[in-house]
């Protein structure tokens, strides 16, 4: 019903039933609501939530005795669960307390969830051939309780599937945590195994357990959002992509109507490079969306960003009004595309008006909010020009790492308009920036390493935009790695990245990126064959 039905019918469901299990699938319905709007007020309905789901296990798991093992074991998992969407979103408010409390509630799990997997696990079955290391757990026998209680073959399944989902996306949230806060959550005595977590989400996906739909929701999120998103794979994340085709491949008999799949379907249309295909895909499923508002305000999302990538200003002007008016998330950042595209389609005067709006609109300062204050800041006093309109639209493509889903055509229109473009002085080392990007996709590398050297000279000392230098000492690390001749060049650049460089815009995304890229090299070296000479 998750992925059939609207919120509204699915949560009413849930709630017409007080046990355990029933309360815990409301509050994963509204976890799921809050992760797609990331507004305020959904963000707190769904902590709620989760805390009622919680005491619903955790007092009726304490009044009665005598439960059957797999009954104590799958309120153990819920209740875990629990604390576990309680932390990722906690984590979505940012804040420094946010991250310590988010931190605490993710050890409670991790202790839970640890103590449940190896409880199953020693029971037996299928479910190790996956984890050889848990082998160990059951050769050293299970313990007395469980021999004490039988399981069912069935009731193992769901156990088996129910720890995987929570288990997993621990495992895989703690791996993309970001570089500086890995240290603080080994301090907190936990860390993350990503292909653990995809593992363990890959059995619960295909099993009949209530949440296999979030898991394979967490797998296509993984493989269409965030491998892209960090720069996980070089290039244009091929193989990210297919395996998100494959997962929606196997959906669509199951679900062909559905919105969320239709969705993703778009989005992995549109990274793939075909913007028209999904441009469809986004229309289809917000069709499908008629009574799920939070579906349809993504796909109207996608729709602007599709038509951004075509450079189609005037198609992408109206998505981002209507997401102004009607999303409740970042009116800021809606307001600061709405600027962007009318300035870019002549109207320079309303698009300060959308760029002195902007203050108004932020409710908190996030890095995103807090890198469009500083953008709008520039125009207080004077429009923006057509040019720097263009600049500031494009910067945006290329901090979300949009260039890569875009056509040939597209990309050498770009780079015509930057050479004719005459932006303001600020705007001249991000100009060299972009252009170094664009360059690099098109296999320009020449040209890639002369634009990218161009903008840190130009940024001088003092940089009008402090993360034009880091990023691209990042883009030219990055080129130098791949070739044999300059890919200790290329570590040491990275590394420069990450060693000298912060408190500039997006750290926190380019951090993930350095990370990636260090990983591959390393990846790299030891798949090489080692050159020293064996003594004798």
């Amino acid at each position: 019903m998750l992925l059939k039905e609207s919120f509204k019918a699915l949560y009413c469901l849930l709630c017409s039933n007080g046990s355990p299990l029933m309360s815990a699938g409301s509050g994963m319905v509204d976890f799921v609501q809050a992760i797609l709007t990331f507004e305020d007020d959904q963000l707190d309905r769904a902590l709620e939530s989760l805390k009622r789901a919680q005491k619903t296990c955790c007092v009726e798991g304490s009044k009665k005795t005598g439960l059957a093992m797999d009954e104590r074991l799958m309120r153990q998992i819920l209740y875990a669960d629990c604390e576990l969407y309680m932390a990722l979103l906690t984590f979505l408010k940012q804040g420094i307390t946010d991250y310590i409390k988010g931190g605490y509630l993710m050890r409670r799990a991790w202790k839970l969830y640890d103590k449940c997997y190896r409880e199953i696990s020693a029971i037996g079955g299928p479910f190790l051939s996956w984890a050889p290391e848990l082998v160990r757990v059951q050769e050293n026998g299970a313990s007395d309780q469980s021999k004490e209680y039988a399981v069912t073959a069935e009731a193992l399944c769901h156990l088996q599937a129910a720890v995987s989902c929570g288990y997993g996306l621990f495992h895989l949230a703690i791996s993309l945590v970001p570089p500086k806060l890995l240290k603080f959550c080994q301090l907190l005595g936990f860390s993350g195994n990503r292909d653990v977590g995809l593992q363990a989400l890959q059995i619960a996906s295909q099993s009949e357990d209530m949440k296999a739909p979030v898991a394979r929701l967490t797998l296509l999120w993984y493989h269409a959002v965030i491998r892209p998103f960090i720069a996980l794979d070089e290039g244009s994340n091929e193989e990210g992509l297919a395996d998100a085709t494959a997962i929606l491949e196997e959906s669509s008999q199951e679900y062909p109507s559905s919105a969320v799949f239709l969705f993703f379907k778009g989005l992995v249309s549109r990274l793939k490079g075909d913007a028209r295909l999904a441009l469809q895909e986004f229309h289809e499923a917000m069709l499908a969306a008629a009574d799920q508002k939070e579906i349809a305000l993504i796909c109207q999302y996608e729709i602007g960003w599709c038509h951004l990538l075509q450079l189609e200003w005037e198609y992408a002007l109206p998505a981002f009004f209507r997401l102004k008016e009607d999303s409740k998330w970042s009116q800021g950042y809606y307001a600061y595309l709405c600027g962007v595209t009318i300035g870019l389609l002549g109207s320079t005067t309303e698009a300060q008006t959308q760029f002195k709006s902007i203050s108004k609109l932020v409710k908190k300062k996030t890095p995103l909010e807090e890198f469009l204050c500083r953008k709008a800041a520039l125009y207080k006093k004077t429009p923006p020009s057509e040019d720097d309109c263009l600049l500031l639209a494009l910067e945006l493509l290329y901090v979300w790492r949009a260039f890569y889903t875009c056509s040939q055509p597209v990309l050498h229109k770009m780079l015509q308009d930057l050479r004719n473009s005459k932006p303001s002085p600020q705007l001249i080392p991000l100009r060299s920036l972009i252009q170094g990007s664009v360059h690099q996709i098109l296999r320009n590398d020449e040209l890639a390493v002369q634009c990218f050297t161009d903008a840190l000279v130009k940024s001088g000392r003092s940089p009008p935009d402090p993360h034009v230098p880091p990023f691209a000492t990042y883009e030219l690390g990055v080129l130098y790695a791949q070739k044999e001749r300059t890919a200790e060049k290329g570590e040491e650049l990275l590394k420069r990245v990450k060693d000298q460089f912060s408190g500039y815009d997006f750290e926190n995304r380019l951090g993930f990126r350095v990370h990636a890229a260090l990983a591959r090299i390393e990846e790299k070296k030891l798949s090489q064959p080692s050159t020293r000479k064996k003594t004798p």
